[in-house]
């Protein structure tokens, strides 16, 4: 989503890492989603990218069972 929250951001760069080296990476559509399969359950640290905007990070716990969802709100930066 942009800052104001309601836009979807496309073409975004969606990165899960982990400290044993797990990394895994996707773009976000259309409609700013993305989805990262074969994630073992743990703590990770997600990274956004967006050229213009530049990376957010965010900690995210994956569990087991269940879809993890997250919602991401980036402001842009170029105006700084």
């Amino acid at each position: 989503m942009d800052e104001t929250g309601d836009r979807p951001i496309a073409g975004a760069r969606v990165r899960l890492e982990a400290a044993d080296d797990i990394e895994r990476s996707a773009a976000t559509d259309e409609r700013g989603a993305f989805t990262i399969g074969g994630i073992p359950a743990g703590r990770y640290r997600l990274v956004v990218f967006l050229v213009e905007a530049g990376e957010f990070f965010m900690d995210v716990e994956v569990r087991a069972s269940a879809a993890t969802v997250v919602t991401v709100t980036v402001e842009d930066r170029r105006s700084r």
